[in-house]
């Protein structure tokens, strides 16, 4: 049961670590602006998108920010990102649809989390005779994982409006917090640990 243990706090850790970071997708491209390259970064996480842009040249500029994931922070980074600087404060239903679909992210992954830290607990309990209770428990927490990574994918990182967009290091780590759930299962049930 030791390994069990271990690995179930690793997945926690790598899970909180993934959850907390603004990493779930980037996206870094170049564009010209008043002659000069500029260069901008975006990191996009479940509660923050960081927003960095740097211009090489004669004048070196560089501007950073940070926005939470609430209907102003998205605002203001759509108006960072967008070509259309007059757009309106009215969402649209995609808009609706995209805070919506980022709010069922972070529900899955907190009862991810939740679940996890149950399993830990189950573990240490010395009245659980029944294996299957903590099976269940680390298979609830895989498939919310699993709902949440495939919202994020399918829907979310989908519709956002940035060239070159891919997954970031907070995704893989969640990713592989999640494998590791569904691997303590698999050798729990091989006897394996």
């Amino acid at each position: 049961m030791n390994i069990l243990v271990i690995l179930i706090w690793i997945s926690l850790l790598l899970q909180i670590i993934s959850i907390s970071t603004p990493n779930w997708s980037t996206s870094e491209y170049k564009q010209q602006i008043f002659g000069k390259n500029m260069t901008i970064k975006t990191n996009t996480g479940l509660w923050k998108v960081c927003v960095n842009s740097e211009t090489k040249g004669i004048l070196n500029l560089e501007n950073s920010g940070c926005f939470d994931t609430n209907t102003k922070g998205q605002k203001d980074l759509d108006i960072v990102t967008s070509d259309d600087k007059n757009k309106s404060f009215v969402k649209t239903p995609i808009e609706l649809q995209l805070e919506l679909q980022l709010k069922l992210v972070k529900l899955f992954t907190i009862i991810g989390v939740l679940l996890l830290i149950l399993g830990i607990l189950l573990v240490y309990k010395p009245f659980i005779k029944y294996k299957y209770i903590l099976l269940i428990v680390l298979g609830l927490s895989f498939l919310s994982n699993l709902i949440a990574i495939i919202i994020w994918l399918s829907k979310i990182q989908k519709k956002m409006k940035m060239p070159k967009l891919k997954s970031g290091y907070s995704m893989i780590l969640y990713i592989i917090g999640s494998l590791m759930t569904i691997t303590c299962i698999i050798l729990n049930e091989m006897k394996l640990i």
